[in-house]
């Protein structure tokens, strides 16, 4: 009974050993699956969401980190990286319709000013030539005519004026 109950204890001892050796085995491993799992999981992740958050501050210029791994991590990397450079060009594009908008609002502004200049143009030739014949009216002379061609929407004030002056000049001579 007694070498039974020693070989039963050395039996025991020998399973705790084995147990402690396994139950170190299991920790180191465990250990060195983390440390694994930081440098080509965790690590990459982070990496990718700096990356990822520069993009989304609107630094297209970024270089995402990940990008070329055959991994999930290198699928995450590519697909943010597609939808980069797909914002980018929709940005870009953007900015070129708005800068066609504004050349274009440019040039009407443009446009509606030289009209007005040149609306301004006529009116200040219509008034000159008007106080001109006032001028002449008012020194007595009658045979005075507008003979300048106004635009079309001065004609009307150009053949008043003229046939003012010629019935004035009928009504004295007469």
């Amino acid at each position: 009974v007694k070498a039974e109950n020693e070989a039963f204890v050395g039996t025991m001892e020998f399973s705790e050993h084995v147990n402690e050796l396994l139950a170190g085995l299991v920790a180191a491993m465990l250990i060195a699956t983390a440390i694994f799992m930081f440098f080509t999981v965790i690590k990459p992740l982070r990496a990718l969401t700096g990356g990822m958050r520069e993009l989304a501050a609107g630094n297209f210029d970024v270089v995402l980190p990940g990008v070329g791994r055959k991994d999930e991590i290198g699928g995450i990397a590519g697909a943010v990286d597609e939808f980069k450079m797909r914002l980018a060009e929709k940005m870009r594009m953007e900015a070129e319709r708005e800068a066609e908008i504004a050349r274009r609002e440019q040039a009407e502004r443009d446009e509606r000013a030289r009209l007005e200049a040149e609306q301004a143009r006529i009116v200040a030739e219509v008034v000159a030539e008007l106080g001109q014949g006032l001028e002449n009216l008012a020194k007595g002379n009658l045979t005075y005519r507008v003979s300048k061609e106004f635009t079309a929407e001065y004609k009307k004030i150009q053949s008043d004026f003229n046939g003012a002056i010629e019935q004035l000049q009928d009504t004295v001579q007469r």
